[in-house]
Protein backbone atom coordinates (compact mmCIF):
# COMPACT_ATOMS: atom_id res chain seq x y z
CA UNK A 1 0.00 0.00 0.00
CA UNK A 2 2.62 2.33 0.63
CA UNK A 3 4.94 1.51 -2.38
CA UNK A 4 1.25 2.07 -4.63
CA UNK A 5 0.78 5.44 -2.45
CA UNK A 6 4.29 6.81 -3.60
CA UNK A 7 4.06 5.59 -7.24
CA UNK A 8 1.22 7.72 -7.49
CA UNK A 9 2.94 10.98 -5.20
CA UNK A 10 5.81 10.20 -7.93
CA UNK A 11 3.58 10.41 -10.98
CA UNK A 12 1.88 13.27 -9.56
CA UNK A 13 4.94 15.13 -9.25
CA UNK A 14 6.46 14.57 -12.49
CA UNK A 15 3.13 15.83 -14.11
CA UNK A 16 3.22 18.84 -12.18
CA UNK A 17 6.99 19.30 -13.06
CA UNK A 18 6.27 18.80 -16.76
CA UNK A 19 3.21 21.60 -16.16
CA UNK A 20 5.52 23.80 -14.57
CA UNK A 21 7.91 24.06 -17.23
CA UNK A 22 6.45 26.70 -19.43
CA UNK A 23 5.10 24.13 -22.42
CA UNK A 24 2.04 25.43 -23.37
CA UNK A 25 -1.06 22.97 -22.98
CA UNK A 26 -2.83 22.49 -26.42
CA UNK A 27 -6.25 21.64 -25.16
CA UNK A 28 -6.05 24.17 -21.76
CA UNK A 29 -4.08 27.03 -23.42
CA UNK A 30 -2.44 27.67 -20.74
CA UNK A 31 0.90 26.66 -18.38
CA UNK A 32 0.09 24.85 -15.20
CA UNK A 33 2.77 27.59 -13.05
CA UNK A 34 0.70 30.60 -14.62
CA UNK A 35 -2.69 31.66 -14.49
CA UNK A 36 -4.30 31.04 -17.60
CA UNK A 37 -4.35 32.98 -20.87
CA UNK A 38 -6.28 35.99 -20.89
CA UNK A 39 -6.43 38.36 -24.43
CA UNK A 40 -7.07 42.02 -22.82
CA UNK A 41 -8.31 43.80 -26.24
CA UNK A 42 -8.45 47.14 -26.42
CA UNK A 43 -11.68 49.16 -25.88
CA UNK A 44 -12.91 52.57 -27.18
CA UNK A 45 -13.20 54.87 -23.73
CA UNK A 46 -13.90 58.38 -25.06
CA UNK A 47 -15.51 59.40 -27.71
CA UNK A 48 -15.99 62.94 -29.67
CA UNK A 49 -18.81 63.91 -29.97
CA UNK A 50 -19.87 61.45 -27.31
CA UNK A 51 -21.38 58.02 -27.47
CA UNK A 52 -25.25 58.67 -25.57
CA UNK A 53 -28.21 57.34 -25.76
CA UNK A 54 -30.31 58.34 -27.21
CA UNK A 55 -27.25 59.78 -29.56
CA UNK A 56 -26.13 63.73 -28.90
CA UNK A 57 -27.91 66.33 -30.80
CA UNK A 58 -26.79 70.15 -31.57
CA UNK A 59 -22.82 68.83 -32.36
CA UNK A 60 -21.45 71.85 -34.76
CA UNK A 61 -21.03 71.00 -38.59
CA UNK A 62 -16.97 71.59 -38.01
CA UNK A 63 -16.74 69.21 -35.40
CA UNK A 64 -13.86 66.82 -35.66
CA UNK A 65 -14.83 63.03 -34.98
CA UNK A 66 -12.64 60.83 -32.61
CA UNK A 67 -12.22 57.88 -30.20
CA UNK A 68 -9.81 57.36 -27.66
CA UNK A 69 -8.89 53.85 -26.41
CA UNK A 70 -7.18 51.79 -23.52
CA UNK A 71 -4.33 50.78 -25.18
CA UNK A 72 -1.26 51.78 -27.55
CA UNK A 73 -2.89 50.82 -30.75
CA UNK A 74 -0.66 49.74 -34.07
CA UNK A 75 -1.20 52.71 -36.25
CA UNK A 76 -1.52 50.45 -39.33
CA UNK A 77 -4.32 49.37 -38.40
CA UNK A 78 -6.12 52.68 -38.23
CA UNK A 79 -6.62 54.39 -41.83
CA UNK A 80 -9.70 55.79 -43.90
CA UNK A 81 -11.26 52.12 -44.22
CA UNK A 82 -11.40 51.03 -40.67
CA UNK A 83 -12.28 54.55 -38.97
CA UNK A 84 -15.26 55.82 -41.42
CA UNK A 85 -17.89 58.40 -41.20
CA UNK A 86 -21.29 58.30 -42.72
CA UNK A 87 -24.43 60.26 -43.69
CA UNK A 88 -27.71 59.59 -44.36
CA UNK A 89 -28.06 56.32 -46.68
CA UNK A 90 -25.32 55.21 -45.58
CA UNK A 91 -22.92 57.74 -47.75
CA UNK A 92 -19.23 57.86 -47.06
CA UNK A 93 -17.93 61.26 -45.75
CA UNK A 94 -14.59 62.17 -47.07
CA UNK A 95 -12.07 62.87 -44.52
CA UNK A 96 -8.73 62.04 -43.21
CA UNK A 97 -8.03 59.66 -40.66
CA UNK A 98 -4.82 60.19 -38.27
CA UNK A 99 -3.24 58.13 -35.24
CA UNK A 100 -1.33 59.76 -32.07
CA UNK A 101 -1.46 59.06 -28.08
CA UNK A 102 -3.60 56.70 -28.36
CA UNK A 103 -6.40 58.81 -30.12
CA UNK A 104 -7.87 57.90 -34.16
CA UNK A 105 -8.99 60.92 -35.04
CA UNK A 106 -11.80 61.75 -38.38
CA UNK A 107 -11.39 65.47 -39.78
CA UNK A 108 -13.93 65.83 -42.47
CA UNK A 109 -12.48 67.09 -45.62
CA UNK A 110 -15.68 69.56 -45.61
CA UNK A 111 -17.81 70.88 -42.90
CA UNK A 112 -20.64 68.42 -42.28
CA UNK A 113 -24.10 69.02 -43.12
CA UNK A 114 -26.46 71.14 -40.43
CA UNK A 115 -29.50 69.29 -39.00
CA UNK A 116 -28.44 65.50 -40.40
CA UNK A 117 -27.62 62.23 -38.50
CA UNK A 118 -23.80 60.75 -38.80
CA UNK A 119 -22.53 57.19 -38.18
CA UNK A 120 -18.99 57.03 -37.21
CA UNK A 121 -18.22 53.46 -36.96
CA UNK A 122 -14.50 51.30 -35.98
CA UNK A 123 -14.22 47.96 -37.53
CA UNK A 124 -12.67 45.30 -35.22
CA UNK A 125 -10.00 45.36 -37.91
CA UNK A 126 -7.87 47.48 -35.88
CA UNK A 127 -5.79 46.03 -33.39
CA UNK A 128 -3.10 47.12 -30.10
CA UNK A 129 0.20 46.42 -30.85
CA UNK A 130 0.00 43.13 -29.59
CA UNK A 131 -2.20 42.03 -32.42
CA UNK A 132 -5.76 41.74 -30.02
CA UNK A 133 -8.54 43.16 -32.09
CA UNK A 134 -11.27 45.63 -30.68
CA UNK A 135 -13.48 44.92 -28.61
CA UNK A 136 -16.53 47.56 -30.06
CA UNK A 137 -20.19 48.23 -28.93
CA UNK A 138 -21.36 45.33 -31.26
CA UNK A 139 -20.40 42.21 -29.45
CA UNK A 140 -19.84 41.28 -25.92
CA UNK A 141 -16.01 40.37 -24.74
CA UNK A 142 -14.48 37.94 -25.20
CA UNK A 143 -15.37 38.49 -29.54
CA UNK A 144 -13.97 41.08 -31.27
CA UNK A 145 -16.22 43.75 -32.56
CA UNK A 146 -16.82 47.02 -34.40
CA UNK A 147 -17.33 50.37 -32.23
CA UNK A 148 -20.12 52.79 -33.69
CA UNK A 149 -21.87 55.72 -32.33
CA UNK A 150 -23.81 58.49 -33.65
CA UNK A 151 -24.72 61.97 -33.26
CA UNK A 152 -27.05 64.74 -34.70
CA UNK A 153 -25.46 67.87 -36.40
CA UNK A 154 -27.12 71.78 -35.49
CA UNK A 155 -28.61 73.90 -37.74
CA UNK A 156 -26.01 75.06 -40.89
CA UNK A 157 -24.25 78.44 -39.58
CA UNK A 158 -25.68 81.50 -41.77
CA UNK A 159 -23.21 83.12 -44.03
CA UNK A 160 -22.50 86.34 -42.29
CA UNK A 161 -21.62 89.30 -45.04
CA UNK A 162 -18.09 90.07 -45.56
CA UNK A 163 -16.57 93.29 -44.10
CA UNK A 164 -14.41 94.12 -46.99
CA UNK A 165 -12.54 96.90 -45.47
CA UNK A 166 -11.70 100.61 -45.79
CA UNK A 167 -11.77 102.50 -49.04
CA UNK A 168 -10.18 106.08 -49.25
CA UNK A 169 -12.39 108.56 -51.43
CA UNK A 170 -10.31 111.65 -52.23
CA UNK A 171 -8.52 111.23 -48.58
CA UNK A 172 -12.12 110.49 -47.02
CA UNK A 173 -12.09 107.40 -45.22
CA UNK A 174 -14.75 104.85 -45.16
CA UNK A 175 -15.42 101.67 -43.25
CA UNK A 176 -17.44 99.10 -45.02
CA UNK A 177 -19.63 97.54 -42.28
CA UNK A 178 -22.01 95.86 -44.53
CA UNK A 179 -19.96 95.05 -47.63
CA UNK A 180 -21.58 97.83 -49.50
CA UNK A 181 -18.59 100.17 -50.43
CA UNK A 182 -19.85 103.65 -51.62
CA UNK A 183 -17.99 106.54 -52.73
CA UNK A 184 -19.96 109.24 -51.12
CA UNK A 185 -18.03 112.21 -53.03
CA UNK A 186 -19.27 111.11 -56.56
CA UNK A 187 -23.03 110.71 -55.90
CA UNK A 188 -22.88 107.16 -53.58
CA UNK A 189 -21.00 105.22 -56.68
CA UNK A 190 -20.47 101.91 -55.53
CA UNK A 191 -16.88 100.38 -55.63
CA UNK A 192 -16.95 96.73 -56.94
CA UNK A 193 -16.91 94.24 -54.16
CA UNK A 194 -13.69 92.43 -55.87
CA UNK A 195 -11.83 95.68 -56.22
CA UNK A 196 -12.43 96.09 -52.67
CA UNK A 197 -10.86 92.90 -52.25
CA UNK A 198 -8.29 92.34 -54.36
CA UNK A 199 -6.23 95.18 -52.01
CA UNK A 200 -4.90 94.50 -48.23
CA UNK A 201 -5.26 98.30 -47.22
CA UNK A 202 -6.73 101.04 -49.16
CA UNK A 203 -8.51 102.12 -52.39
CA UNK A 204 -8.48 105.07 -54.30
CA UNK A 205 -11.31 105.86 -55.84
CA UNK A 206 -12.16 108.58 -58.66
CA UNK A 207 -15.36 108.58 -59.89
CA UNK A 208 -16.00 104.90 -59.86
CA UNK A 209 -12.38 103.75 -60.57
CA UNK A 210 -9.68 102.78 -58.51
CA UNK A 211 -6.26 102.87 -58.79
CA UNK A 212 -4.10 99.87 -57.33
CA UNK A 213 -2.08 100.05 -54.77
CA UNK A 214 1.88 100.62 -55.79
CA UNK A 215 4.11 97.52 -55.88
Amino acid sequence: MAMQLMRVMVLLGIAFGVGCTGSRDPILGWNGDVTPLVITRPQVTVTVPATAVPAITGVSTGTVIAATFTKDMASATINSVSFTVTGPGAAAIAGTVTYTSRTATFTPTFSLAGGTTFAATIVDTVTDTSGNALSGNQASLPAPSNYIWTFTTGPALAQSQLNLGVVQAFGQLQASADGSIKNDVVAGEPVPARMAADVTGTVQVRHGFYLPPAR
